[in-house]
Parts: C-alpha cells; structure tokens; sequence
C-alpha cells in the first residue's frame, strides 16, 4: 500500500489549506481551501471503507468497527495549514 499511501500524500498535501477568513462562507467557514482538505479526507475515508460524518465544514471524522461500540480509541489531526513565509 505504500504507493497508494504517497499518491494520496501527495494530492492531499497539494490542496492549499490556509484558512482564508475573507474567502469565508456559511458552506466553508474558514475558507475554500480547509473545506477541500475536509473533502479529500471523507473521500479516502469512504473509499478505504469508513464511515464518515462533517459538522458544519469545521471538522470530519472517520469511523471504522461497530456503530454500538461501547469503547472508542480517537486519533486526531488537522488538515489546515500556516500560510507560505
């Protein structure tokens, strides 16, 4: 899977994720660019068999076992970055 896993390294890190507070909508908070990075997560997500949720275009999460689990193990990250410079 390690060419699968660069490939999609690579067009991950090719969106431009800077928050962008006067590009800013109701459908993209913090801009254009965290909302694709957002997107292209719950897409490899539900291609690699997870279910996925999004609040609101701030944050989305995969899951991966039983909905009725009774224990959950997290792993969080941030897809946004700092501007150039």
């Amino acid at each position: 899977y390690e060419d699968e896993l660069l490939t999609d390294l690579k067009e991950m890190l090719a969106i431009k994720s800077v928050r962008d507070d006067e590009a800013a909508t109701e459908d993209a908070p913090l801009g254009p660019g965290p909302k694709e990075a957002l997107l292209k997560f719950e897409e490899f997500a539900k291609r690699d068999g997870f279910r996925t949720g999004n609040y609101k275009n701030l944050v989305a999460y995969a899951e991966l076992g039983p909905e009725d689990a009774e224990e959950t193990v997290a792993i969080i990250g941030h897809l946004d970055v700092m501007p150039a410079g």
